[in-house]
């Protein structure tokens, strides 16, 4: 099998035949799922249609419990929020769950909902800011699956998914009432092709692919099916199951945090083999794409420089390191064939200072 050339940069698409080229059988290639396979972040695409539909099973007060505490807030999440707009956060999400509550019996949650779906999503936005970094929003989500089976949440992000490729990729704003907290959401789940021509080249070469993720592995999955890509196995925020095989809402016993360094600690553990090539698109992959010494190909996705990756655009600035920057274009939610022009810019100015 041959990689298309499609919009890979010259150089990056040379680089990967070559790669794929040498005896490789039985190693094994890491990617990141959200914003590197495709365009989009399939988790946040699951919160927004779980707010939307009422796909939910916690009660009004469990939802209310998800809001930190202010000494929480303050001291152990480093949220940057006071405590009349957490109080008030706290309230629209009470509120709203409690008219859900009563207007499930009447079949027509939609208006209350709108309430909770904007004060649940500023929380989770809110979360992501937190001083240790997003882990703590991540597994906020996960607490929104309790109750479920994951047959079911499987069966709701096949859902989820199909309608999301079939709207427009565009981002969104909305406010939490009287809290003055904003909720962002994306929409519009894009594959990119040339990633899933390139897993199925690798495993047509001997290469086992697996995706590694902040999102939850049957949402992954989910995504995965209804886009094409076939994998040998996916590493993820993980959920424990209850004797009854329901989801609890809490990340299953033995699972990191999947995002930095819990991203290496995760593949040591459930995959247990260095990669022979990593893929990211974030700092929450840098760990992942600089800790093992196995690795000879890396490729990090750029829709704009970001901060935290200095140590990768390093790297691909040396043709021996084997660390490849490929432009995305986040106007079409595809590939670009340019190399982006702040690294061209960047590399000048290290050549000729």
């Amino acid at each position: 099998m041959k990689l298309k050339r499609r919009n890979w940069s010259i150089a990056n698409h040379e680089f990967l035949l070559d790669l794929a080229a040498k005896d490789l059988d039985g190693r094994a290639a890491f990617f990141d799922w959200d914003d590197t396979c495709i365009f989009g972040d399939c988790g946040e695409a699951f919160l927004y249609f779980q707010l939307s539909t009422g796909v939910l099973r916690l009660n009004s007060a469990e939802l209310a419990a998800l809001v930190p505490t202010w000494p929480q807030a303050r001291d152990q999440f480093g949220l940057p929020c006071n405590e009349y707009q957490l109080e008030k956060l706290r309230d629209i999400i009470q509120t709203g769950a409690e008219a859900l509550e009563a207007a499930s019996e009447k079949s027509n949650p939609k208006q209350p909902l709108s309430a909770l779906g904007r004060g649940l999503l500023a929380l989770y936005r809110l979360l992501e800011k937190s001083a240790s970094g997003p882990g703590s929003a991540y597994l906020w989500a996960i607490r929104l699956l309790a109750g479920f089976s994951p047959d079911e949440i499987k069966e709701s992000a096949l859902t989820c998914i199909k309608r999301e490729l079939g709207l427009p990729p565009a981002t969104f704003f909305s406010q939490a009432g009287a809290s003055g907290l904003a909720g962002k959401r994306r929409q519009g789940i894009r594959a990119f092709p040339e990633m899933r021509e390139l897993v199925s080249l690798f495993r047509s070469s001997g290469i086992r692919v697996y995706l590694v993720s902040a999102s939850q592995p049957l949402i992954v999955a989910a995504t995965a099916e209804v886009t094409g890509f076939e994998v040998d196995g996916i590493v993820g925020m993980a959920g424990e199951t209850n004797a009854d095989g329901l989801l609890t809402g809490h990340l299953a016993p033995g699972y990191a945090i999947n995002y930095g360094d819990g991203k290496v600690a995760n593949s040591n553990a459930f995959i247990g083999v260095e990669p022979i090539f990593v893929a990211g698109d974030s700092v929450n992959d840098l760990a992942m794409m600089t800790a093992y010494e196995a690795t000879r190909g890396r490729l990090l996705l750029a829709m704009k420089k970001k901060p935290g990756l200095e140590k990768i655009y390093r790297l691909a600035r040396d043709p021996k390191s084997g660390t490849l920057i490929q432009a995305v274009n986040a106007d079409r939610a595809s590939f670009s064939p340019l190399v982006p022009a702040w690294f061209l810019d960047e590399t000048k100015k290290t050549n000729h200072p």
